[in-house]
């Protein structure tokens, strides 16, 4: 049975996949022990393992299925990944770890990848950057 509001030629269990695998990104103990040193303000609560949960990033699709590939992956976008992640958490560089090689970024990030990715929404993927805007979701 279909939800309400999906396209009428979707059969269930067929849903649009996209051409792309996704890796995700799960913050590790030194990424925590980190962030916590960042704290700047005295009444900041610590976080721990479960207050992280990581995000997803979008990537090349994999055409083989392998580990192999994934890794391949990972370690091409290694540098990306990290970064984008110190940013969100702190915006001063300088006080980001210093990674040279996908090695330390394994002792900051624990990631795991998946093949296939199904677009579930009924309207069109927007990148951030198209400066659509968003809809009011706080009227809920």
């Amino acid at each position: 049975m279909l939800t309400e509001g999906r396209e009428a030629g979707i059969q269930a269990g067929m849903f649009p996949s996209i051409n792309r695998s996704v890796v995700i990104i799960t913050p590790k103990k030194a990424y925590i022990e980190w962030a916590n040193s960042c704290a700047t303000l005295e009444d900041e609560p610590e976080w721990g393992p479960d207050d992280l949960t990581g995000n997803a990033y979008l990537m090349e699709e994999n055409a083989t299925g392998s580990d192999d590939e994934f890794r391949y992956y990972v370690e091409k976008h290694w540098r990306d990944i990290a970064d984008e992640e110190f940013m969100a958490w702190c915006t001063v560089e300088d006080t980001w770890p210093e990674l040279r090689n996908v090695a330390d970024f394994e002792r900051y990030f624990k990631w795991e990848c998946r093949e296939l990715v199904f677009d579930l929404a009924d309207d069109d993927l927007v990148l951030e950057d198209d400066e659509e805007e968003l809809p009011d979701f706080s009227a809920n």
